[in-house]
């Protein structure tokens, strides 16, 4: 599960941009043949190989000229932050994702960011699952909701994939948007989403 989530984020994160680009086709066409390689990377590389890659850097190891870590359990990405769930860890960056997982390997977070010159001005599920049908087929969106992080517009959405709920937000500013993937198994995971989500703060 943990390399599809990965995969996933990836594939939403790059769609929010594709309907920033406001139908511009010929950046589309390009950003998708991009994408198709980057996607290929993530299935092709497994949990367990990335588990190999765990960073063993603690919060004493992180100085100020390191733009992501963590530090006392806050973990700083590109332009953002939030506080790890209890009983998650970091694990490692890979294609330019925070990744995250609790200690049986069954849970994780996935986190991304994208820049972007245009401001989204039309989110709609339609448009989602016409870009999202072209990279994964049998996933199934669930919901697909307006929300409000840090003030800022943002979407969450649920998909089912391969009997595993998995719930995404996508949070927009004027020139990036934050793609935070969960697939949680634990029973409270409503509440490790709340507060994870409730503690992310843009750093821009």
């Amino acid at each position: 599960m943990f390399k599809k989530i990965s995969m996933l984020v990836i594939i939403f994160t790059l769609i929010s941009t594709f309907v920033s680009c406001n139908g511009d086709n010929d950046n589309s066409d390009t950003s998708k043949e991009d994408t198709s390689s980057t996607v290929s990377v993530v299935s092709e590389t497994s949990s367990q190989e990335i588990s190999e890659e765990v960073s063993t850097e603690s919060s004493e190891e992180v100085s100020e000229e390191v733009s992501t870590g963590v530090v006392e359990g806050i973990y700083y990405g590109d332009g953002y932050s939030f506080t790890i769930p209890e009983g998650f860890s970091f694990i490692t960056t890979f294609e330019g994702m925070g990744m995250f997982a609790n200690e049986d390997m069954n849970s994780f977070i996935a986190t991304s960011f994208v820049g972007t010159e245009s401001a989204v001005e039309v989110y709609t599920q339609e448009i989602f699952e016409t870009e999202f049908a072209a990279y994964i087929e049998d996933c199934e969106i669930t919901s697909f909701e307006a929300a409000e992080i840090e003030g800022l517009d943002a979407y969450s959405i649920k998909y089912t994939d391969e009997g595993h709920e998995i719930v995404q937000y996508v949070v927009l500013t004027s020139n990036k948007h934050y793609t935070i993937g969960f697939g949680i198994t634990e029973e409270n995971a409503e509440e490790i989403i709340t507060s994870t989500m409730s503690s992310f703060t843009i750093e821009e």
